[in-house]
Parts: structure tokens; sequence; C-alpha cells
């Protein structure tokens, strides 16, 4: 009864509290008690959500002391953790540090970029991007030691000079068998498939053109590509492992191969690059304007035509009169001429009535001409190539083969029997020298003077039989056609030939391409810029006329100035330039203006020349050049005072004379070039040539048919890309042996004997630690600029496309020396320029010689690796190489089939 009545009265105190806190404290105190309620409540729910972040982001860190719940994830998280940290890997991958240092920070940020982008979404462990990092580093090691063992050398010089030079070739065939117009829209498309078509005739088993037409093909291939990479770069142990291969083989191909081959076959990128490296000063207004004169596309010309419109409307602007009306004119006058060709040129293209050069040449119609004596046109190439061509249209070319024939042995002989005779007087024989040269000059009788002859030519008896006892003589000598030349040269000089030749068409656009035309006469009051310092005179004795430049000279003494003039030949400064160079060779003499091939007396030439020389002494009397270089001063002086310049012409400059300058040197420069042995092989088949050879030459490799000194290297360059740039193989093969000879010497005089190891130096610079390492750093900064990722290229507009192509082109043609035009012939150089120009317009072709490249440093790497069966094995997927195997095959069928018919005949 007692426990019952306490729990019944157990309530009534609470209540009674409750009731007295209400009476005391009324409705505030309710309040208060409603408050404090709340702050409890609010509490203990902010305690739960803090405890719950706690607990999750603890999970995330790892820590130790948390509890687990399954004792597999233990063991899995303890596995996780012992693997090692990227703090203790050894970080040497080339054994160069400054290569390292690069290759570290292209690798983290490909790792950044390329792998965790993506692997934060599935994991947040670094194991396997240390995994990634650690194999990467290994397969560089592999790599680098790789590298450390080639001679990069052979590579270079033959490989890949061979590989673009075949390249050009195909190109060139392909757009000559073109059958529609460069303006038409199917003219690249043609192009490029006649392209690959005759790369499967050259290459046999190969062919490119699904790596560069089909992008499917192509990921496909560089799939391929890198698994046998990784299969030899990666450790053993990593390669299995087809998920991590995987990955790897994808960052290659996606993230390095396949966006670098885009760039670097990209035309607009190209032409960037190219007129990057042309120098600033090729871009002339001549190049300029033979570049639109020439264009065959609408679209250049357009962009042209705009930002010319912009430019005229810049300078209207400004044309208010004043003191620069004067030039503000003359820009106007110069832009208004140029949107005029454009819109000439463009119409003219509309209309369909495009020729190559929109204007005919003003010297076709002009009577007061140069005159080229016939010594002249047989010692200069250009004019040389041209009278070949008209003597062969007037069945006249034996008596000009004759005489080359003639001088080319004149010269061999004369060395042969030098030699000859210093051997007999050491006591050898000389029988055989005498021989050769007895059989070499029966080659020239047997093809013109005798009966039987195939190219007779029609000469007194006498002198035939005159000339046959020279050759029978025990004694020959060097001289025993000098009667019979003598004779052909007069009929060459007669009316019938060289006089026919002066008054043809042919001659005078030869004298425009040897930039011999001679400008209309000019105004009255237009000479003041030859009065002012220069002259022109001729040699009583020759008869020939030359230049003469006006040297004035002030000297400043006080208040007075005491005024010199003499008068210099340009042999003069150049003989100065060449005395300097000799007695201070560490000087670094200003530039002289180079020698020209024929002498040019054209009033525009003659004035960019003065200019020329007037900055060259200019720079030589600086006072600070005197201070530095005793003696300069005095021989400077003395150049620049009045009386006759002592000739003091060193070996050197008398050897580049001579190279540089071939109507002087004539053909006796070929002759050195000509043993006695080449001479009796060949010389009666000089001039001419088997059409089926030259086809089966075209068919295959450029190097394939290379002739000259495989051994010198920049000749062998020169050679290959000349043949093929300006089509030198299809010079006639004496034209062709007398450029070679010059270029032999040339390189020879400039660079001495030891050219090759100066240029085996540069390669080994090239790819020293230094410079790989800048090749790193290069390609770091273009893919992360600033540590990031580089954004998309901004496509440019087609109308700065389309000046960047004029831009390219014109610096790529006024890049080529004077000198080299003159040689080769102005024409021909701007075609050969064009056309390389060309080449770099088409993409899928420019892929296909970055794979060439690719695989070429491949196989260089890898010797001994099969890669050269791979890679035909790759490229024998085409459907080109198919038709062709089985064309191949049905033709051998045949040919055995008709053997065996006139077997059974």
């Amino acid at each position: 009864m007692t426990l019952m009545l306490s729990l019944e009265e157990g309530w009534k105190w609470p209540a009674l509290a409750l009731f007295l806190f209400l009476v005391t404290f009324g409705s505030v105190g309710l309040l208060s008690l409603g408050y404090v309620i709340c702050i409890l409540i609010g509490g203990m729910v902010m305690t739960f959500y803090h405890g719950r972040q706690l607990s999750q982001s603890a999970l995330q860190m790892e820590l130790p002391d948390l509890p687990r719940s399954k004792p597999g994830v233990l063991t899995v998280v303890n596995k996780m953790e012992s693997s090692p940290k990227g703090k203790n890997f050894d970080r040497r991958m080339t054994g160069a540090s400054v290569i390292d240092e690069a290759l570290h920070e292209v690798l983290t940020y490909a790792i950044r970029d390329y792998i965790k982008s993506w692997y934060r979404q599935v994991s947040d462990h670094d194991g396997f991007v240390l995994d990634i990092r650690q194999c990467v580093q290994k397969l560089t090691i592999t790599f680098a030691s790789r590298t450390k063992d080639v001679d990069w050398m052979p590579f270079f010089s033959q490989r890949l000079v061979d590989d673009f030079a075949s390249h050009l070739r195909l190109y060139r065939r392909a757009r000559d068998g073109a059958t529609v117009p460069p303006t038409d829209e199917l003219y690249q498309e043609q192009v490029q498939s006649a392209f690959f078509d005759l790369e499967v005739a050259m290459e046999k088993d190969k062919c490119r053109d699904l790596v560069c037409l089909d992008p499917e093909a192509e990921k496909q291939y560089l799939q391929n590509l890198s698994e046998v990479l990784l299969f030899l770069l990666l450790p053993p142990d990593d390669f299995p492992n087809k998920t991590f291969r995987y990955i790897l083989r994808e960052v290659l191909v996606n993230g390095i191969f396949i966006p670098t081959i885009e760039l670097l076959s990209d035309p607009d990128y190209l032409n960037q690059y190219i007129a990057w490296l042309c120098k600033d000063g090729s871009f002339t207004n001549e190049s300029f304007l033979t570049v639109i004169k020439s264009s065959h596309l609408v679209g250049e010309l357009e962009a042209v035509k705009e930002i010319t419109e912009q430019n005229i409307a810049k300078w209207r602007s400004r044309d208010t009169g004043g003191a620069d009306d004067a030039v503000v004119k003359q820009k106007l006058n110069s832009l208004l001429f140029v949107k005029n060709i454009c819109e000439g040129r463009i119409r003219r293209i509309q209309e369909g009535s495009l020729d190559d050069i929109e204007e005919a040449p003003d010297i076709c119609r002009a009577k007061n001409i140069f005159v080229l004596s016939l010594d002249e046109i047989i010692e200069n190439n250009i004019a040389l190539a041209v009278f070949i061509e008209f003597m062969t249209n007037v069945c006249g070319q034996q008596y000009l083969f004759f005489y080359l024939n003639v001088e080319g042995f004149r010269t061999a002989a004369g060395q042969q029997i030098l030699d000859a005779q210093q051997r007999a007087m050491n006591g050898m024989s000389t029988e055989a020298d005498l021989e050769s040269l007895r059989r070499a000059a029966m080659i020239i009788y047997d093809q013109y003077l005798s009966d039987k002859a195939s190219s007779r030519i029609k000469l007194e008896s006498d002198i035939v039989k005159r000339t046959l006892q020279k050759i029978k003589n025990k004694n020959i000598a060097e001289d025993l056609f000098d009667e019979a030349q003598s004779k052909v040269y007069q009929i060459l000089h007669s009316e019938q030939y060289y006089e026919a030749f002066l008054q043809s068409n042919v001659y005078l656009k030869m004298l425009q391409e040897m930039g011999l035309s001679k400008p209309d006469k000019p105004e009255d009051g237009d000479t003041s810029s030859l009065d002012e310092g220069m002259m022109k005179e001729s040699d009583k004795n020759s008869g020939k006329t030359y230049a003469v430049f006006a040297v004035r000279a002030t000297k400043t003494s006080g208040d007075e100035e005491e005024v010199s003039e003499t008068y210099r030949r340009y042999s003069d400064f150049h003989d100065l330039h060449m005395l300097i160079q000799e007695k201070f060779p560490d000087f670094q003499c200003p530039p002289l203006p180079g020698k020209t091939i024929v002498k040019n007396m054209n009033k525009d030439f003659l004035e960019k020349r003065k200019k020329s020389l007037n900055t060259y002494l200019m720079n030589l009397m600086k006072q600070e050049v005197w201070i530095k270089y005793p003696g300069m001063k005095e021989l400077v002086l003395k150049f620049v005072a009045p009386g006759l310049w002592e000739k003091h012409k060193s070996e050197l400059a008398r050897k580049m004379d001579t190279i540089v300058n071939p109507i002087r040197s004539s053909v006796k420069t070929v002759g050195r070039a000509v043993s006695t042995d080449s001479l009796v092989d060949g010389l009666g088949k000089v001039f001419k040539s088997d059409s089926n050879d030259r086809r089966a030459l075209d068919s295959g490799k450029v190097a394939d048919g290379l002739d000259g000194d495989a051994d010198n290297i920049p000749l062998r360059v020169m050679l290959l890309l000349m043949d093929e740039v300006y089509d030198l193989r299809e010079k006639n093969t004496w034209l062709r042996r007398r450029i070679v000879a010059v270029l032999k010497q040339l390189i020879k005089v400039t660079f001495g004997d030891s050219i090759n190891k100066k240029i085996v130096d540069y390669v080994e610079f090239m790819t020293s630690a230094e410079q790989m390492a800048e090749y790193v750093r290069k390609f770091r900064d273009s893919f992360w600029p600033a540590g990031s990722l580089a954004e998309p290229r901004v496509q440019r507009d087609v109308h700065t496309k389309m000046r960047t192509r004029v831009l390219c082109k014109a610096k790529m043609l006024g890049s080529v020396s004077d000198d080299f035009r003159h040689l080769m012939g102005t024409d021909t150089i701007r075609i050969g320029t064009s056309r390389m120009f060309d080449m770099f317009q088409h993409q899928k072709l420019n892929k296909r010689f970055v794979y060439v490249f690719l695989e070429g440093v491949i196989i260089t790497l890898f010797p001994q690796n099969k890669f050269p069966e791979l890679f035909t094995r790759l490229h024998s997927r085409s459907d080109r190489v198919v038709n062709h195997i089985a064309k191949m095959k049905e033709k051998n069928a045949d040919s055995s089939e008709s053997g065996a018919r006139k077997r059974r005949r």
C-alpha cells in the first residue's frame, strides 16, 4: 500500500512545480523553456552531421586507425599501401640530366592530361599512375640506349634525301599526267590518285594510300606499329598485361602520333614554317609580282586584292597634301598597280585565257637588243641549251656537238698528257695513257669525220685526212682536231646558223631568261642614277663593255673638306674583299654583292649593285673597325684614293673567280671533271639519250640513277634535289656535266676537302644531348604552353591562308641567289620552285612523306629487326598493290607462254 501511494503521488510534484513556474514566470518562462529544448536538439543534430563528414574524409585518407569490417578489404589495402612511392624511383632515363629534366616534365604533363583525367573517375589511388610512370621511364631508357648506338649520318645524307627526291619525282610525274587544269576541282583528286598509282610502280609491293586516305586504316596501322614498338621497348613483365599495354598504345596513337602527323602534313602549317625559315630579305617586289602574275588560284588573288584594298583606303586617308604628299601618292600608285594585276589575272582565269605568265615580254618587240658572241653562247649554260635546241631544229646539231666534243677532248687530253710526261720523267711507262687518248680521238673521228660516220659533218677531205694522220701519229697531241674545229667554228658562225639564231624568237626569249633584256629608252632626266655613280666603258683590245663605278671620298679636316674621286670596277671590289679576308681572318667582313654568270648591263641591276657596293664601303669606313684591325685603314684609304688599283688577287680569289664565272673558264672546268676513261666510254653517246632508259629511271627511286661522286655528301644532296626540282636530268648531258663540274669546284673551294667531316660534325651537334633537350623543350612548350595543355589551334580564315601561300611562294622564289638563277635560268628556277611549293599543298601527299620519314627512323633505330618486311606487309593490303601484283603475274604468265611457243617452233 505504501509503494502504491508513492507512485500515485509521484506525478503530483512535477505538476506542482510546472504550475508554480507558469504562475511565477508566465508566457516568458514557457518561451524560455522552448528555447532551451531547441538548442539541445540542434546541438545533437550538428554533432551527428559533423561526425559523419569526419568519417567520410577519414575513409578517403585511408587512416590506419579506422576499423575495417572485412578481412579481404584489409588485405587489399595493405598490399596497395606497400607499393613503392614515386620519390624513391631512379629518375635517370637517358643518362643526360639536361634531357631527363625536360622529359620528366613532359611525362608529368602527359600523365596529368591523358591518364589522370579519366583515371580519377575510377580510383583515387596513385599506384596505377606510378606504375605507368615507371614503365614509361623504362621504355625511355631502352629507347635512349638504342639511339646511342645508331649512326644517323647515312640516314640524313642518303636515305632522307633519296626519299624526298623520290617523293618529288612521283609528284612531278603525277602532275604532268593530270588531264584537267589546276583550277579544276578534280585536279587535286586526280593528282593524288595518279601519285599513289606511281608509288606502286616504284615500290612494287607496297603503297601507302590507305594510311593517307582512310582515317580508320591509318589508326589501325598506327596501333599495329605501336604494338610492335611496345613489344621491343617495354619490360618483359609489363608487355603481357593487355590492359596496361592498350592504355599506352592509345596514348601513343591518339595523343602523340596522330596529332603530330596531322600538324606536320597541314599545308598551312608548312607554309608558315617555310616562310619563317626563309630570310626576311627573300621577300622582294620582283618575286611577289612574279607569284601573283603566275598564280592559278582565284582565292590567292582575291586575298591579295582584299589586303591591297585595305591598304589603299588607309593611304587615301593620309592623302591630304603636305610634305608627305609625294610619298603617299607613290604608295597609292604601287598598291593600285598590284590591284590591277590581281583583277586582270582573275579575269583571265575566269575567261579561260590563262597563260603561265600573263604579260608578253616587251623584248619580243624590241629592236635594240643585246648581241651575244658565239663564244659567249657556247660558254654559257642557258644560252648553249637554247642554241642546241635551235641547231637541232635546223638539222645542224652535229657541227655544234663536234665542236663541244673537241673542247672536252682537248682539256682532258691536255691533263692526261701532262700526267704522262710526269710519269715518264719518273721512268714509268706511258703507252697505256697515250693509247686511251688515241681511242678517244678515234671515237670522235668515227662519229663525225669518217665516211661511215653516223653524224658526219661536211669538211674538206684534206682536213679530214690530216686529222686522221695526227691521230695515228706516235706522239699524239691535244691540238690534233684544231684545224677541223676551226673550220666548224666558221660554219657555226655563218648566216645559216649563228646569225639566223640571233634573228629567231628563241634568242629573244633566251635574253629575257638570262636577265639581258634591255629596258625601254628612258625619258629625259631619267639617267641621273648612272651619271651619279656609274658609267659604261669598252675595252679597246677586246671590244667588251663593262661597268665602272665612281667612288667619291670626302676627307674632313677642321672646317675644310677635300673631295677626291676615282673609278673602280667590280673586280677591284672583289679583289679588295679577298685581300681583307686573307689579311684579317677574324674580321666579320660585310657581304659583297655576288658575281653574275653573264655580264649584266641593265640599268636596274647596276643601280642595285651600286647601292650594295656603297653599303659595303661604308661598313669598311667605320672608325671602330679601323681601331680594332690595324692596317685596315691604310688598305681602305688606298682603295678609295685616285689612281689605278693594283690587283692583289690571291689563289683563292682566282679559284672563286673561275667557279662563279663559267664564261671565262669555258669548258675547261668540265674537262677537269672528265677522266679519259669516261671520255673513251661515253663520248660518242654524250648527246644521245635512250627514252626507254629514262622512263626506267623515272619509274624507280631517284638514287637508283644517280651519277657522280656518291661519297661527296653535299654534291650528292644537291644533285638529287636539282635533278627533281629543276629538271637537271632533262638537260642536255653536256650541260649537266658542266653544272656538276661547277658544283664540285664550288663546294671544294668554298668548304675545302673537309666538307664531309664538317657535315658529320654538324649532324653530331644536331643529335647531341643539348640539342635533344632543346627539341624536347620545344615539344613541351608547343603542347603544354605555361604548363597547361594547349588549346586546339584556332582555324585561320581562308584569305589569311591564301596570303600565307603567296608569302611562302614569294620567299621561296626570292631565296634563290642571282648566281644560281643565271646558272640554271630564271624560268627554270621559277617553274622548279613553284613545283616544290605546289607539292606541299597536298595534305594527303604530305602525310605520305611523314610516314616515309617515320618508317625510315624506325628502320634505322632497329636494324636487326625485320621492320622493312613488316612495313611491306602492312602496306600491301592496298587494292592498288593487289591489282599490280595480279597484273605482273599475268604479264609473266604471258611471257612464259610466249617463250614456250617460240621454243616449240
